[in-house]
């Protein structure tokens, strides 16, 4: 029976309802809304565990479905970094401890650290918390800012092994793709991207398979930045610097680049390669070369005819 006001806020705002009732706040009128609606808490909750919480953003249309099983299990090398009051997003790559992020997440636009502990949330689990060892790591430009954004990516040590200290949860890394004039256009239809919900508790992760990378012309913006990709995924979302685009061949994901950010911050703007791009870091021969010797590895290239050329 929806006789009392906090009842009938609760039906017309459901959620916003549910966020007044879990978020403390300092705020009388919030506070008040505590005791009318505490019995009611216990369904909300209830109802909240049943509801579907992996979920997809599907760009272009303001709905979300259902993250297959797949996504769910083998996108798990997504996580979350924070460091200070900065977040954005890692990847592990080729090892269990080794994070992949945009350089900017760490470093400030006068080339210092954001913050001395910077920490990596694997598939963006709290519980899995792993500290970053800030004496090991390798960057392309720690002064990324306005006209200055290339190689916005750095590789970065953990102090411990996500893949060992989570054996059979389904976590992985990626192998590096790099992005050539070669093979630019198998790629640029058969990208993923996978970014994090960060205005909802808990965060929610995104898994967009309707974008692609877009071929420069003359005019548009970063024309004459072959590192940097223009890309139409998630437009304007925010704190997601860092996120990986990867191309997906078979099941099998490839890191193909690093989102460093959207020229106008808006979500929902059509994209337009001259005014508004979201743009990224494409994977190239610098950074093939910087990972190699980060790992002390040797590259592994497949003829681009059979598959691209890739670091496995």
């Amino acid at each position: 029976m929806l006789g009392d006001p906090v009842t009938t806020l609760c039906a017309r705002c459901f959620r916003n309802c549910c966020i007044l009732l879990l978020r403390p706040t300092g705020e009388g009128h919030q506070l008040n809304f505590l005791p009318s609606c505490m019995a009611r808490t216990l369904l909300i909750v209830v109802w909240l565990g049943t509801a579907p919480c992996s979920t997809a953003m599907v760009y272009g249309e303001d709905d979300r479905e259902r993250q297959t099983y797949h996504d769910m299990y083998h996108l798990k090398s997504v996580g979350i970094v924070v460091a200070g009051s900065y977040v954005g997003v890692g990847t592990l790559a080729m090892r269990g401890d080794v994070m992949v992020t945009s350089a900017h997440v760490v470093y400030d636009e006068l080339g210092q650290l954001r913050s001395h502990q910077v920490s990596f949330f694997p598939d963006g689990d709290p519980k899995k918390k792993v500290v970053v060892d800030l004496t090991q790591s390798h960057a392309g430009n720690i002064l990324v800012r306005p006209g200055q954004l290339q190689d916005d990516w750095i590789i970065l040590r953990l102090t411990r092994d996500v893949l060992a200290d989570n054996t059979n949860q389904g976590f992985n890394s990626v192998r590096i793709l790099l992005v050539t004039s070669l093979n630019f256009d198998q790629l640029r239809d058969n990208i993923v991207h996978v970014s994090f919900d960060f205005r909802r508790r808990p965060v929610r992760k995104l898994v967009n398979r309707k974008c692609q990378f877009y071929r420069k012309e003359r005019g548009d913006m970063f024309w004459g930045i072959p590192s940097i990709l223009l890309h139409d995924c998630d437009l304007g979302r925010r704190d997601n610097s860092g996120s990986p685009i990867f191309y997906s061949d078979g099941g099998v994901y490839y890191l193909v680049g690093l989102h460093e950010g959207s020229h106008k911050d808006f979500y929902g703007s059509a994209f337009n390669p001259r005014i508004n791009p979201n743009f990224a870091f494409g994977v190239n021969d610098e950074f093939k070369k910087a990972i190699n010797e980060f790992l002390g590895t040797r590259n592994i290239v497949v003829p681009v005819d059979q598959k691209p050329s890739c670091i496995d």
